[in-house]
């Protein structure tokens, strides 16, 4: 992770605000830390997303078990199309945005026309994972701007330019990675910082059978296991610790009661190490470090989510079996 510059200038239409160095190490630390002396340990998902966290990602998008990219893709062009009128002039934000798939099938249905006069502000954990999309970005729409900014977007959204209309995305069903109030409160403060002509394009993984949802995260290849263990990676890194990821079988099951995909590390033996400020970590053997949820949806329960939220539904696009859709999202008035 990168806590180095606060504002980079790679060429003249691209530009990459770091807010990294303003949380701090330690900070990030801090609340690796709390997760895992808590009962039962876990770790945030946002630290999933380091430079090899984001390529790793990138290949189980490619996975045939993982379905949401391909299905999300495809109910894209549908949704640029009806959006097409609202991006004159205006600036589109982009949150968690990883590599640039998604958005380049998105610029693509935008016309050329109005290509020229937009901003395009990519906002994601990983600085690499927004400089290489940056690049591919500026490879295919020479006419548009980029800021990129680095950060968690929980937190930043307050630094977010605000001199334009803007059209934020939010894609890959990225809000069911977040716990109920967390998605509430994020949803709230989304509205708060829309004006009124603004819109918000959300990305929602549907509820289905469970065998498709197991699969989805236990590949045949090992990929998402692959993902789950570099999280330690991470951990090491911040606390200092030595902990090795093969110590750690990965476990995703599908939840019914809560309706969530949940990921999990569990230990194949104790474990002991110390971070570098000194403080003992001990894992024992069978337990489970909870790594993500990922939450499935109704339609209603779409609705349901940002009713108190200060944000309306306007519009959803749904493929045929009904296993992801897209929703259109404005200020309530």
């Amino acid at each position: 992770m990168d806590f180095d510059n606060s504002t980079i200038r790679y060429n003249e239409r691209l530009e990459v605000k770091n807010y990294l160095p303003e949380m701090g190490k330690d900070q990030l630390a801090e609340k690796i830390w709390y997760g895992l002396q808590s009962t039962p340990k876990s770790i945030p998902s946002m630290f999933f997303y380091d430079t090899e966290g984001s390529k790793i990602y990138e290949r189980i998008t490619e996975l045939p078990e993982y379905y949401p990219p391909q299905v999300e893709k495809s109910l894209i062009p549908f949704a640029a199309d009806a959006l097409a009128q609202h991006l004159v002039g205006s600036d589109v934000i982009e949150l968690g945005s990883g590599d640039c798939s998604k958005i380049s099938i998105f610029l693509d249905h935008v016309p050329t026309e109005t290509l020229q006069g937009l901003r395009y502000i990519p906002v994601d954990f990983s600085l690499s994972a927004i400089v290489d999309s940056a690049y591919c970005l500026q490879s295919r729409y020479s006419d548009i701007d980029i800021m990129g900014v680095v950060g968690d977007f929980l937190s930043h959204l307050s630094f977010l330019p605000n001199d334009k209309r803007k059209l934020f995305i939010f894609f890959g069903s990225t809000i069911g990675n977040l716990e109920r109030h967390d998605a509430l409160s994020f949803c709230e403060q989304l509205a708060q910082s829309m004006s009124p002509d603004d819109l918000f394009l959300m990305g929602f993984d549907m509820v289905k059978d469970r065998d498709v949802l197991n699969k989805a995260y236990n590949d045949g290849e090992g990929v998402t296991a692959e993902f789950n263990r570099n999280i330690i990676n991470v951990v090491n890194s911040l606390l200092g610790t030595d902990l090795d990821p093969m110590a750690f079988e990965h476990v995703a099951f599908f939840n019914e009661s809560e309706s969530r995909i949940e990921m999990h590390l569990k230990a194949l033996n104790d474990l002991v190490t110390i971070t570098s400020d000194g403080k003992r970590l001990q894992i024992e053997e069978g337990e489970m470090i909870h790594t993500e949820n990922s939450y499935k949806f109704t339609l209603d329960g779409m609705k349901d989510m940002v009713e108190d939220s200060g944000l309306m539904l306007e519009r959803v696009f749904s493929d045929d079996k009904g296993w992801f859709s897209l929703g259109i999202f404005r200020k309530k008035r």
